[in-house]
C-alpha cells in the first residue's frame, strides 16, 4: 500500500495558526478574499490568487496561478505588496518559499526591492548578486535566530515535518523564480 504524501501546506497554515511563538515576521491572513481585493483594487485579477501569510507591514505572501491550468498549490509564490512595490515572483514552489523563510520576509523584500530598483536604474542601484554577499545574507538568518523565539522550534518542523531544508543559495532561489515565471508587476498593470 502506497502511504500518502503530507499536504505541506495545510500543515504550514495549521502550524502558522497554531505557533504559540513568532518564528518569523508572518501572520495568518484574516479575510484573505477582502484583504486580496482592496490591496489589487480588481476583483477579477483577485482571483487568481491564493493569500498564504501576510507581513508585519501588510504585504501579502500568496500563491499566483499564472497558468489557468496549475493547481493553486503548484503555483508559484509571490509578493504582493501593500506599498505597490515590489510585486514579484520570489519562490517557483511552496517548498522553495518554506526554504526561503528562516531568512524572514525582510530579506524576501529587501531582494525583491533591490530586484525592482536595479531594473529601473541598473547604474544608480547595484544588481543583488553584488549587494547580498553571503555574509549579509547570513545576517539575515542571524537576525531572524534571535528576534524570533520560535524560530528554532521552526527548522526542526521545517526538517522533520516538511521535509524542506533551509535554503543555502536564497538568492539564487529568488532570481531563479523572477527568470523562470511572467513579470508579475507587469501582469498587475494589465
Amino acid at each position: 500500500m502506497q502511504r500518502k504524501q503530507p499536504d505541506v501546506v495545510q500543515q504550514f497554515g495549521e502550524y502558522l495558526q497554531n505557533s504559540t511563538a513568532e518564528f518569523a515576521d508572518i501572520q495568518p491572513v484574516k479575510d484573505a478574499e477582502a484583504k486580496l481585493h482592496n490591496l489589487l483594487n480588481d476583483s477579477h485579477k483577485a482571483k487568481a490568487f491564493r493569500a498564504i501569510g501576510q507581513a508585519g507591514t501588510g504585504s501579502l505572501i500568496a500563491f499566483w496561478k499564472d497558468n489557468k491550468a496549475t493547481d493553486f498549490k503548484r503555483a508559484p509564490v509571490v509578493w504582493l505588496s501593500s506599498e505597490g512595490f515590489p510585486n514579484s515572483v520570489f519562490a517557483s514552489s511552496f517548498e522553495e518559499y518554506l526554504s526561503l523563510l528562516p531568512y524572514g520576509t525582510g530579506f524576501i523584500y529587501d531582494v525583491l526591492s533591490n530586484y525592482y530598483f536595479h531594473k529601473q536604474s541598473p547604474q544608480l542601484q547595484p544588481a543583488p548578486q553584488e549587494k547580498f554577499t553571503a555574509a549579509k545574507i547570513k545576517s539575515y538568518l542571524k537576525q531572524n535566530i534571535s528576534q524570533y523565539k520560535g524560530h528554532a522550534e521552526f527548522l526542526t518542523w521545517l526538517k522533520d515535518e516538511a521535509t524542506v531544508t533551509v535554503a543555502s543559495a536564497p538568492l539564487d532561489v529568488i532570481e531563479k523564480a523572477i527568470q523562470h515565471h511572467p513579470d508579475l508587476a507587469a501582469w498587475l498593470k494589465h
